[in-house]
């Protein structure tokens, strides 16, 4: 009888090691599994407007998104009513992360040493960052109309 409840032990034992050895893998593989990535919303289209300050002063910008998609992308224009050649609107294309920041480009900008970047957080109906331009850093805040 000793041999047929140790047989019955080690059978059991065996039992819960394979149980915990499951539920171990079935957690690694949980682990391990891809994520999602967050889902991309589109900006919203609108006229923002704001100003942008840098070490020369202060200076109206609006930014005009007429073409927000699903996934991030956009396109649109940006003027800074900054002084000749910069004083007009430029086309621009653009991208929501899904962390919120949003960049913009513009190579008509950038080719007339206007404006090199827009780095941007959008938070509600605001849109707050910088713009690089050709005189300089300038902080931006910007809001939906």
């Amino acid at each position: 009888m000793a041999i047929a409840n140790g047989a019955q032990t080690a059978r059991g034992d065996a039992f819960i090691l394979a149980i915990w050895l499951g539920m171990t893998v079935t957690a690694l593989a949980a682990e391990s599994t891809p994520k999602a990535p967050p889902e991309l919303v589109a900006l919203p289209s609108g006229h923002y407007v704001g100003t942008a300050e840098g070490k020369d002063g202060s200076r109206e910008v609006s930014l005009s998104i007429e073409q927000g998609r699903p996934g991030g992308a956009f396109k649109g224009t940006l003027r800074t009513n900054d002084r000749a050649p910069c004083d007009i609107d430029f086309p621009i294309t653009g991208e929501i992360r899904p962390d919120g920041g949003v960049h913009i480009d513009s190579k008509e900008a950038v080719d007339r040493g206007c404006v090199f970047g827009v780095e941007l957080k959008l938070a509600g109906s605001e849109l707050s960052g910088f713009i690089v331009a050709g005189n300089g850093p300038q902080k931006v805040v910007l809001r939906k109309r």
